[in-house]
């Protein structure tokens, strides 16, 4: 049998973790990820055929995951040169998470005292995230 690559491994441990998390069977995860067939879900798992870039947010939706963190994964497992195009014209990409948090510290923090004063802000968000 052919080893797979590493890139490879590391998409295809991710996926059968959180797929086998999932409340859904593998026949409701590919219906709803728009797959034609169950038998997809098992190959991804297995890491015999990459995650299609198409089918990442509905993927992410399903298996309720991060899309960016999963982009971010498959991309670099898959195509580490596009992905570093992409990071090069964009910038990083932030995830749906960080984005909250974003928004929290926007609302917290009076409009244009972030801006004024990114070190003391800066200091009390790792003092609270410290304790």
């Amino acid at each position: 049998m052919r080893e797979k690559p590493k890139a490879k491994l590391e998409v295809a441990d991710f996926l059968e973790k959180v797929i086998n998390q999932s409340t859904y069977s593998q026949k409701e995860i590919a219906d709803m990820a728009g797959f034609n067939s169950p038998n997809i879900i098992t190959m991804l798992k297995q890491g015999l055929t990459k995650v299609p870039v198409e089918r990442i947010p509905a993927l992410a939706r399903v298996l309720d995951i991060d899309r960016v963190e999963f982009f971010e994964l498959v991309m670099k497992s898959y195509r580490p040169k596009e992905y570093a195009v992409i990071v090069e014209i964009f910038g990083d990409p932030i995830s749906d998470a960080e984005r909250r948090i974003i928004r929290l510290l926007r609302e917290v923090i009076p409009d244009g005292q972030l801006v004024n004063n990114t070190n003391h802000y800066r200091n009390k968000i790792r003092a609270a995230l410290e304790n």
